[in-house]
């Protein structure tokens, strides 16, 4: 709970990852690390407010995260240590000109497993030098990138009258809260895709049931981009963040049966 009087808030759904950035005029830590609003094992708002931001009107963040098998005890600062995997990065203007007292921005971000994480900020300005600031925590989670490195996307469809129900399910990793989804007809290669995210819904942490109308029999094609910070890392395999699916309607003819998906 922000109990400071907010002044502007500016949300920005970049690439479906929401940042926020606003003013603030209450007491607090520069830097704060806690459980999502959402929930999801494993998924962290990160919130930094730095004390030297109130010199110009800022133009750009950049937060970049690392992460390495160091254990709990070795997880500390250290210059001279390299950072193998990068886990995480999002880097956004700030379109707003938010020239106060004390900035504060905002973003969630999926640290959902065990590991050693170096997190640096970079706030940028039209005519300072830039702000940097960086953090190295240990988290324990319940498991290992090992484990979630094998995580994979499955789903199946079912006609009911001129709707196909999709269901998209990751065995394990949680799916991104924003994501794409284009549809696009086998038969029409040179059309455009037609976005459907709209018509989807996470159901659950690891699931999402989207309602396609109107289809008409024949093969189709979705692909399902993830929109989250670690999809722009190198930690968890490029084939979580952007799967093709292939999927056929010949069972839209009496609705009798089930139609599942393959990779394409």
């Amino acid at each position: 709970m922000i109990l400071a009087v907010v002044f502007v808030l500016f949300l920005c759904s970049c690439g479906g990852v929401e940042l926020a950035a606003w003013c603030e005029d209450a007491a607090g830590p520069e830097f704060s690390f806690s459980p999502a609003r959402d929930a999801v094992e494993g998924r962290y708002a990160l919130r930094w407010c730095p004390a030297a931001a109130a010199a110009a009107p800022a133009r750009h963040w950049q937060l970049v995260v690392w992460v390495d098998d160091r254990n709990a005890t070795k997880c500390v600062h250290d210059p001279f240590h390299s950072h193998p995997i990068k886990h995480s990065l999002v880097s956004k203007d700030i379109d707003q000109e938010l020239n106060c007292t004390k900035l504060c921005l905002s973003v969630d971000v999926d640290l959902v497993y065990t590991g050693c994480y170096t997190v640096r900020n970079t706030l940028q300005f039209t005519h300072e030098n830039p702000i940097n600031q960086q953090k190295v925590m240990y988290i324990n989670e319940s498991h290992t990138l090992d484990y979630y490195s094998q995580s994979e996307i499955l789903a199946i469809t079912e006609g009911k009258d001129d709707t196909e129900y999709v269901r998209l399910s990751s065995t394990r990793a949680p799916l991104a809260p924003g994501f794409s989804l284009e549809l696009r007809a086998d038969d029409d290669a040179f059309g455009s895709a037609q976005q459907v995210a709209q018509q989807c819904r996470l159901s659950s942490p690891r699931e999402a049931r989207c309602e396609l109308r109107g289809l008409r029999a024949g093969r189709y094609e979705l692909t399902l981009q993830q929109r989250a910070a670690w999809a722009a890392g190198a930690a968890l395999p490029p084939a979580l963040a952007t799967i093709v699916l292939a999927f056929s309607t010949y069972c839209s003819t009496g609705r009798a049966g089930t139609c599942t998906f393959s990779n394409a």
